[in-house]
């Protein structure tokens, strides 16, 4: 089972997209959106994007904590253990505030930017 863990990952991510309304495109921008409602509002909004942010991210962390048989992790960053999911999502939005140009890009692969940026992984000596 070589790529079951990325196989499940593509699993549940085309099972995501498949169940978004068609006006959701998932962009940066939108997904950003949503969770800074997340974030500010209380409660919550119990919407589609408020939800998509809440899965997304605990998807992000529960994976930021793979690694491959050499011991490096799957997704290219190193969590530190105290960073939680809310966390993450506060370096989402800092991220697509500072690069407005990647707006309309899935969202996914920003989130991923932005942490891989955030949370760098030390060379091992």
């Amino acid at each position: 089972m070589r790529f079951g863990v990325l196989g499940l990952l593509a699993c549940g991510l085309a099972a995501v997209l498949a169940s978004a309304p068609a006006h959701a495109t998932g962009t940066a921008k939108e997904v950003a959106d949503d969770c800074r409602a997340l974030l500010t509002a209380n409660p919550p909004p119990q919407t589609f994007g408020v939800g998509l942010c809440v899965g997304g991210f605990t998807t992000l962390f529960a994976l930021s904590g793979i690694v491959d048989q050499h011991q490096v992790p799957i997704l290219g960053f190193c969590r530190p253990p105290n960073v939680q999911y809310l966390d993450m999502v506060r370096v989402f939005l800092r991220h697509v505030e500072a690069h407005p140009e990647s707006a309309q890009v899935f969202y996914a692969v920003e989130a991923v930017n932005a942490l891989v940026d955030a949370y760098p992984c030390r060379p091992k000596r």
